[in-house]
Protein backbone atom coordinates (compact mmCIF):
# COMPACT_ATOMS: atom_id res chain seq x y z
CA UNK A 1 0.00 0.00 0.00
CA UNK A 2 1.43 3.35 -1.30
CA UNK A 3 1.77 6.12 1.15
CA UNK A 4 1.84 10.29 0.11
CA UNK A 5 3.96 12.69 1.34
CA UNK A 6 1.54 13.81 4.26
CA UNK A 7 2.12 9.98 5.73
CA UNK A 8 -1.52 9.26 4.39
CA UNK A 9 -3.31 6.44 2.34
CA UNK A 10 -2.10 5.92 -0.97
CA UNK A 11 -5.53 6.68 -2.99
CA UNK A 12 -5.29 5.54 -6.58
CA UNK A 13 -7.93 8.00 -8.21
CA UNK A 14 -6.53 10.79 -7.24
CA UNK A 15 -3.30 9.85 -8.33
CA UNK A 16 -5.43 8.93 -11.89
CA UNK A 17 -6.67 12.33 -11.90
CA UNK A 18 -10.12 11.49 -13.68
CA UNK A 19 -11.81 14.60 -15.14
CA UNK A 20 -14.28 16.04 -12.86
CA UNK A 21 -17.45 18.11 -14.33
CA UNK A 22 -18.92 20.35 -11.94
CA UNK A 23 -22.58 20.99 -12.59
CA UNK A 24 -24.28 24.55 -11.45
CA UNK A 25 -27.94 25.69 -12.41
CA UNK A 26 -28.10 29.19 -11.80
CA UNK A 27 -31.06 32.15 -11.34
CA UNK A 28 -30.17 35.52 -10.81
CA UNK A 29 -27.31 34.89 -8.44
CA UNK A 30 -24.57 35.85 -10.04
CA UNK A 31 -23.68 38.17 -6.65
CA UNK A 32 -23.29 34.56 -4.78
CA UNK A 33 -22.57 32.60 -7.61
CA UNK A 34 -18.92 34.65 -7.72
CA UNK A 35 -18.07 33.56 -4.45
CA UNK A 36 -18.56 29.78 -5.58
CA UNK A 37 -16.20 30.46 -8.58
CA UNK A 38 -13.64 31.89 -5.83
CA UNK A 39 -13.92 28.98 -3.78
CA UNK A 40 -13.26 26.34 -6.75
CA UNK A 41 -10.21 28.49 -8.16
CA UNK A 42 -8.82 27.41 -4.73
CA UNK A 43 -8.96 23.19 -5.22
CA UNK A 44 -6.45 21.24 -4.15
CA UNK A 45 -7.67 18.99 -7.11
CA UNK A 46 -7.33 21.22 -10.10
CA UNK A 47 -8.49 18.52 -13.15
CA UNK A 48 -11.99 19.53 -13.42
CA UNK A 49 -14.38 21.78 -15.59
CA UNK A 50 -17.46 23.94 -14.42
CA UNK A 51 -20.48 23.53 -16.34
CA UNK A 52 -23.78 26.36 -15.42
CA UNK A 53 -26.55 26.17 -17.05
CA UNK A 54 -28.18 30.01 -16.78
CA UNK A 55 -30.92 31.31 -16.44
CA UNK A 56 -30.84 34.32 -15.11
CA UNK A 57 -33.34 37.06 -15.97
CA UNK A 58 -30.79 39.78 -17.36
CA UNK A 59 -28.40 36.89 -18.65
CA UNK A 60 -24.71 38.41 -18.85
CA UNK A 61 -22.35 36.15 -20.13
CA UNK A 62 -19.32 38.75 -19.64
CA UNK A 63 -19.89 37.33 -15.88
CA UNK A 64 -18.18 33.78 -16.91
CA UNK A 65 -15.22 35.71 -18.22
CA UNK A 66 -11.64 36.35 -16.67
CA UNK A 67 -12.01 33.32 -13.75
CA UNK A 68 -8.62 30.93 -13.55
CA UNK A 69 -11.73 28.26 -14.38
CA UNK A 70 -12.42 26.32 -17.63
CA UNK A 71 -15.78 27.00 -17.53
CA UNK A 72 -18.84 26.13 -19.94
CA UNK A 73 -22.57 27.84 -19.96
CA UNK A 74 -25.32 28.60 -21.89
CA UNK A 75 -28.52 30.89 -20.97
CA UNK A 76 -31.42 28.67 -20.52
CA UNK A 77 -35.14 30.11 -21.66
CA UNK A 78 -37.14 27.99 -19.55
CA UNK A 79 -37.12 27.88 -15.62
CA UNK A 80 -36.55 24.16 -14.99
CA UNK A 81 -34.21 23.18 -12.64
CA UNK A 82 -34.03 18.94 -13.35
CA UNK A 83 -33.81 20.04 -16.98
CA UNK A 84 -31.03 22.47 -16.69
CA UNK A 85 -28.91 19.71 -14.69
CA UNK A 86 -30.31 16.95 -17.35
CA UNK A 87 -28.75 19.26 -19.70
CA UNK A 88 -25.55 20.14 -18.06
CA UNK A 89 -25.27 16.29 -17.44
CA UNK A 90 -25.48 15.48 -21.51
CA UNK A 91 -22.65 18.08 -22.12
CA UNK A 92 -20.22 16.81 -18.87
CA UNK A 93 -16.98 14.74 -20.83
CA UNK A 94 -15.50 14.35 -17.01
CA UNK A 95 -15.66 10.86 -15.88
CA UNK A 96 -17.05 12.06 -12.88
CA UNK A 97 -19.94 14.35 -12.36
CA UNK A 98 -19.77 16.39 -8.83
CA UNK A 99 -23.58 18.07 -8.67
CA UNK A 100 -23.28 21.61 -7.06
CA UNK A 101 -25.58 24.76 -6.41
CA UNK A 102 -25.05 28.38 -6.79
CA UNK A 103 -25.18 29.77 -3.49
CA UNK A 104 -22.54 27.39 -1.24
CA UNK A 105 -18.86 27.98 0.56
CA UNK A 106 -16.93 25.34 -0.65
CA UNK A 107 -13.47 24.29 1.18
CA UNK A 108 -10.91 24.04 -0.93
CA UNK A 109 -10.35 20.02 -0.88
CA UNK A 110 -13.65 19.22 -1.40
CA UNK A 111 -13.35 17.54 -5.03
CA UNK A 112 -10.14 15.84 -3.32
CA UNK A 113 -12.02 14.42 -0.02
CA UNK A 114 -15.60 13.22 -2.34
CA UNK A 115 -12.60 11.15 -4.88
CA UNK A 116 -10.87 10.03 -1.75
CA UNK A 117 -14.16 8.74 -0.59
CA UNK A 118 -15.15 7.03 -3.69
CA UNK A 119 -11.51 5.24 -3.23
CA UNK A 120 -11.05 4.47 0.15
CA UNK A 121 -14.83 2.55 0.76
CA UNK A 122 -15.60 1.21 -2.58
CA UNK A 123 -18.56 3.20 -2.88
CA UNK A 124 -20.06 4.59 -6.15
CA UNK A 125 -21.46 7.96 -4.70
CA UNK A 126 -20.13 10.37 -2.06
CA UNK A 127 -22.85 12.33 -0.82
CA UNK A 128 -21.21 15.21 0.69
CA UNK A 129 -22.83 17.19 3.94
CA UNK A 130 -24.57 20.78 3.97
CA UNK A 131 -24.97 22.75 7.01
CA UNK A 132 -25.94 26.27 7.44
CA UNK A 133 -23.71 29.58 7.20
CA UNK A 134 -22.99 30.01 10.98
CA UNK A 135 -23.52 26.38 11.78
CA UNK A 136 -21.34 23.11 12.34
CA UNK A 137 -21.99 19.72 10.64
CA UNK A 138 -25.10 18.01 12.68
CA UNK A 139 -23.98 15.21 14.86
CA UNK A 140 -25.75 12.24 12.82
CA UNK A 141 -23.76 13.03 10.06
CA UNK A 142 -20.49 14.32 11.08
CA UNK A 143 -19.20 10.27 10.44
CA UNK A 144 -18.69 8.23 7.76
CA UNK A 145 -21.84 5.59 6.89
CA UNK A 146 -24.12 4.48 4.82
CA UNK A 147 -25.68 7.37 2.52
CA UNK A 148 -29.42 8.08 3.82
CA UNK A 149 -30.17 10.48 0.95
CA UNK A 150 -28.22 12.00 -1.94
CA UNK A 151 -28.89 15.47 -2.66
CA UNK A 152 -28.10 17.36 -5.87
CA UNK A 153 -26.21 20.54 -3.73
CA UNK A 154 -23.00 18.21 -3.12
CA UNK A 155 -22.51 14.68 -4.53
CA UNK A 156 -19.91 13.11 -6.53
CA UNK A 157 -20.85 9.89 -8.70
CA UNK A 158 -19.50 8.29 -11.99
CA UNK A 159 -21.23 10.05 -15.25
CA UNK A 160 -21.54 6.04 -16.58
CA UNK A 161 -24.45 5.67 -13.94
CA UNK A 162 -26.41 8.20 -15.17
CA UNK A 163 -25.95 5.88 -18.32
CA UNK A 164 -27.09 3.24 -16.63
CA UNK A 165 -30.15 4.42 -14.20
CA UNK A 166 -31.33 7.03 -16.81
CA UNK A 167 -31.35 11.09 -15.61
CA UNK A 168 -32.88 12.91 -13.57
CA UNK A 169 -36.89 12.46 -13.77
CA UNK A 170 -38.88 15.42 -15.00
CA UNK A 171 -42.22 14.63 -13.26
CA UNK A 172 -40.55 16.60 -10.40
CA UNK A 173 -40.37 19.93 -11.89
CA UNK A 174 -41.15 22.55 -9.82
CA UNK A 175 -41.79 20.40 -7.14
CA UNK A 176 -40.12 18.21 -4.56
CA UNK A 177 -38.01 14.90 -3.83
CA UNK A 178 -36.92 14.83 -7.63
CA UNK A 179 -33.01 14.07 -6.21
CA UNK A 180 -34.58 12.02 -3.60
CA UNK A 181 -35.76 10.05 -6.14
CA UNK A 182 -32.60 9.65 -8.26
CA UNK A 183 -30.96 8.50 -4.86
CA UNK A 184 -33.30 5.39 -4.74
CA UNK A 185 -33.56 4.47 -8.06
CA UNK A 186 -29.40 4.08 -7.70
CA UNK A 187 -30.17 2.05 -4.36
CA UNK A 188 -32.33 -0.03 -6.01
CA UNK A 189 -30.00 -1.00 -8.56
CA UNK A 190 -28.07 -2.09 -6.08
CA UNK A 191 -24.83 1.13 -6.16
CA UNK A 192 -23.39 1.99 -2.69
CA UNK A 193 -23.69 5.59 -1.26
CA UNK A 194 -21.79 6.64 1.50
CA UNK A 195 -22.26 9.98 3.98
CA UNK A 196 -19.02 11.66 3.50
CA UNK A 197 -19.16 14.66 6.39
CA UNK A 198 -15.48 15.82 5.12
CA UNK A 199 -16.74 17.12 2.03
CA UNK A 200 -18.71 19.33 3.07
CA UNK A 201 -20.56 23.17 1.34
CA UNK A 202 -21.55 25.49 3.32
CA UNK A 203 -25.57 26.74 2.61
CA UNK A 204 -25.41 30.92 2.73
CA UNK A 205 -29.19 30.49 1.73
CA UNK A 206 -29.11 33.15 -0.38
CA UNK A 207 -32.89 34.94 0.14
CA UNK A 208 -33.69 35.53 -4.22
CA UNK A 209 -33.16 33.87 -6.94
CA UNK A 210 -32.75 29.68 -7.00
CA UNK A 211 -34.60 27.90 -9.18
CA UNK A 212 -36.38 26.33 -5.81
CA UNK A 213 -37.38 29.73 -5.01
CA UNK A 214 -38.84 31.04 -7.87
CA UNK A 215 -41.31 28.89 -9.74
CA UNK A 216 -40.65 25.68 -7.04
CA UNK A 217 -41.57 24.89 -3.43
CA UNK A 218 -39.19 25.02 -0.59
CA UNK A 219 -41.88 22.67 1.62
CA UNK A 220 -43.05 19.83 0.43
CA UNK A 221 -45.99 19.59 3.22
CA UNK A 222 -46.83 23.33 3.46
CA UNK A 223 -49.18 24.97 0.61
CA UNK A 224 -49.08 28.77 -0.02
CA UNK A 225 -52.59 28.39 -0.85
CA UNK A 226 -55.53 26.87 0.90
CA UNK A 227 -56.87 25.43 -2.48
CA UNK A 228 -53.14 23.83 -3.24
CA UNK A 229 -52.46 20.20 -2.68
CA UNK A 230 -50.88 18.96 0.92
CA UNK A 231 -48.23 17.47 0.00
CA UNK A 232 -46.49 18.64 -2.58
CA UNK A 233 -48.28 16.01 -5.38
CA UNK A 234 -44.29 14.61 -6.43
CA UNK A 235 -44.20 13.67 -2.79
CA UNK A 236 -47.01 11.01 -3.39
CA UNK A 237 -45.83 10.28 -6.84
CA UNK A 238 -42.29 9.27 -5.27
CA UNK A 239 -44.12 7.21 -2.35
CA UNK A 240 -46.78 5.03 -4.35
CA UNK A 241 -44.12 4.73 -7.00
CA UNK A 242 -41.63 3.00 -4.85
CA UNK A 243 -43.58 2.09 -1.75
CA UNK A 244 -47.18 1.20 -2.91
CA UNK A 245 -50.41 3.71 -1.78
CA UNK A 246 -50.80 1.56 1.66
CA UNK A 247 -47.73 2.71 2.59
CA UNK A 248 -48.03 6.34 1.29
CA UNK A 249 -51.37 6.55 2.87
CA UNK A 250 -49.22 4.97 6.35
CA UNK A 251 -46.89 8.16 5.86
CA UNK A 252 -49.52 10.60 5.45
CA UNK A 253 -51.17 9.67 8.89
CA UNK A 254 -48.63 11.05 10.92
CA UNK A 255 -47.08 13.96 8.74
CA UNK A 256 -50.60 16.07 7.69
CA UNK A 257 -50.85 17.50 11.41
CA UNK A 258 -47.61 18.40 12.15
CA UNK A 259 -47.61 20.18 8.35
CA UNK A 260 -50.27 22.79 10.40
CA UNK A 261 -47.71 24.39 12.02
CA UNK A 262 -45.89 27.34 10.33
CA UNK A 263 -42.18 26.45 9.07
CA UNK A 264 -40.12 28.24 10.94
CA UNK A 265 -42.16 26.47 14.11
CA UNK A 266 -42.02 22.79 12.83
CA UNK A 267 -39.53 21.89 15.57
CA UNK A 268 -41.97 22.97 18.63
CA UNK A 269 -43.09 20.45 19.95
CA UNK A 270 -45.73 22.32 21.98
CA UNK A 271 -47.28 23.67 18.36
CA UNK A 272 -47.01 20.13 17.19
CA UNK A 273 -49.15 18.65 20.11
CA UNK A 274 -51.66 21.91 19.75
CA UNK A 275 -52.10 20.92 15.69
CA UNK A 276 -53.72 17.48 16.66
CA UNK A 277 -56.63 19.54 18.41
CA UNK A 278 -56.40 21.56 15.66
CA UNK A 279 -57.57 18.92 13.28
CA UNK A 280 -61.15 18.50 13.79
CA UNK A 281 -61.49 21.82 12.60
CA UNK A 282 -59.65 22.18 9.73
CA UNK A 283 -60.47 18.39 8.66
CA UNK A 284 -62.47 19.53 5.28
CA UNK A 285 -59.78 21.38 4.10
CA UNK A 286 -57.37 18.85 4.79
CA UNK A 287 -58.95 16.33 3.31
CA UNK A 288 -59.71 18.60 0.30
CA UNK A 289 -55.76 18.85 -0.28
CA UNK A 290 -54.56 15.90 0.20
CA UNK A 291 -57.15 13.94 -2.08
CA UNK A 292 -56.54 16.67 -4.81
CA UNK A 293 -52.64 15.71 -4.46
CA UNK A 294 -53.60 11.99 -4.46
CA UNK A 295 -55.32 13.04 -8.21
CA UNK A 296 -52.28 14.83 -9.28
CA UNK A 297 -49.61 12.50 -8.12
CA UNK A 298 -51.69 9.66 -9.75
CA UNK A 299 -51.89 11.42 -12.99
CA UNK A 300 -48.03 11.47 -12.66
CA UNK A 301 -47.99 7.62 -11.94
CA UNK A 302 -50.77 6.90 -14.78
CA UNK A 303 -48.27 8.79 -17.51
CA UNK A 304 -44.95 7.40 -15.95
CA UNK A 305 -41.47 8.76 -15.20
CA UNK A 306 -39.79 11.47 -17.86
CA UNK A 307 -36.59 9.95 -17.38
CA UNK A 308 -33.99 10.36 -20.20
CA UNK A 309 -31.56 7.92 -21.09
CA UNK A 310 -27.89 9.67 -20.67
Amino acid sequence: EGVDNDGGKYFKLINESPLVSILIPTLNRYEFLKEVFKDLEKQTYTHFEVIVVDQTDTFDATFYQGWNLTIKFWYQEEKALWKARNEAIKSAQGTFILMSEDDIRIPNNLIENHLKALDFFGADVSCGVFFPEGSSIPKERSYFKYGEQFATGNALLRRALFEEVGLFDRQFEKQRMGDGEFGLRLYVNGYKLVSNPVAYCVDVKAPEGGLRIQGGSWDAWRPKKWNAPRPVPSVLYLSRKYFGNKRAILMLIPSVAPSIIPYQFKRNKTLKLLSIFLIPLLFPLLVYQVVKSWRLAGEKLNHGGMIEIC
